[in-house]
C-alpha cells in the first residue's frame, strides 16, 4: 500500500470524526417545545440560548482544529504507524468535545463547566502538537519553513491558561476560548500555511 493511500485513509477517518463530532454538537441542543414558544416568555428560552451559544463556540473551535489538521495533511508525503497512533489519539480527544460542550452549557459560568471544556481543548491541542512534531520528523523538507509547532504550542498555552483561570474566574474562560479563533490566521501567516 502506498504512502499516498495511507495518508488519504488517515485523512478520511479524521474528516469523518470531525463530521460526527460537529453533528453531535447540534444534536444536543434542547429546543423548547411549542407551548413554551407560543407563550412568548423569554425565561424558558435561557437553556436554549445557552446550548446554542455553547454549540456555536464549539463549532468554531472544532473548525479551527480541522483547519489545523487539514493544513498538515495537505503537505505530508509520508506516514508511519506512530503517526497513525498519534492521529487516533488526536481524534480520541476530539470525540470528547460534545461531552465537554454539554458540561459548559449545563454548568454555564461555573468552575466545573469551564475547567472541563478548557481541559478538553488543552488535550486536543496537545495531541495536535505531537502530531505536528512527528509530521515534521517524517517530512523535514516539507515542514522546514515556517514555525510548524507555533500554533499548537500557542493553543496549549491558551487552553491551559483558560483551565487555570477557570478555577478562580470561570466567566473569563470563554473570552480566552474566543481569542484562540485567530490561530488559523497566525498559522497561515507564520506556521504550516506559510509558502504552501
Amino acid at each position: 500500500m502506498s504512502a499516498e493511500t495511507d495518508l488519504v485513509r488517515i485523512a478520511r477517518i479524521g474528516d469523518s470524526v470531525f463530521a460526527v463530532v460537529i453533528t453531535l454538537l447540534a444534536y444536543r441542543v434542547h429546543i423548547p417545545d411549542a407551548q413554551v414558544l407560543a407563550a412568548g416568555e423569554l425565561r424558558p428560552l435561557v437553556p436554549f440560548v445557552r446550548d446554542l451559544s455553547a454549540l456555536l463556540m464549539s463549532f468554531f473551535v472544532a473548525s479551527m482544529f480541522w483547519i489545523s489538521h487539514w493544513r498538515v495533511f495537505r503537505r505530508m508525503q509520508h506516514s508511519d504507524l506512530k503517526y497513525v497512533a498519534l492521529n487516533i489519539a488526536y481524534l480520541g480527544t476530539l470525540i470528547l468535545l460534545p461531552i465537554s460542550t454539554s458540561l459548559v452549557s449545563a454548568a454555564d459560568g461555573t468552575r466545573i463547566g469551564s475547567v472541563a471544556y478548557s481541559v478538553n481543548l488543552f488535550c486536543i491541542a496537545t495531541a495536535g502538537f505531537f502530531m505536528r512534531r512527528h509530521a515534521r520528523r517524517l517530512d523535514p523538507q516539507v515542514f522546514s519553513r515556517g514555525l510548524v509547532l507555533m500554533t499548537p504550542v500557542l493553543l496549549m498555552l491558551m487552553f491551559g491558561g483558560a483551565a487555570i483561570v477557570s478555577l478562580w474566574w470561570p466567566a473569563l474562560a470563554p473570552w480566552i476560548w474566543g481569542l484562540t479563533l485567530v490561530t488559523p490566521w497566525i498559522d497561515n501567516r507564520w506556521g504550516v500555511g506559510r509558502n504552501s
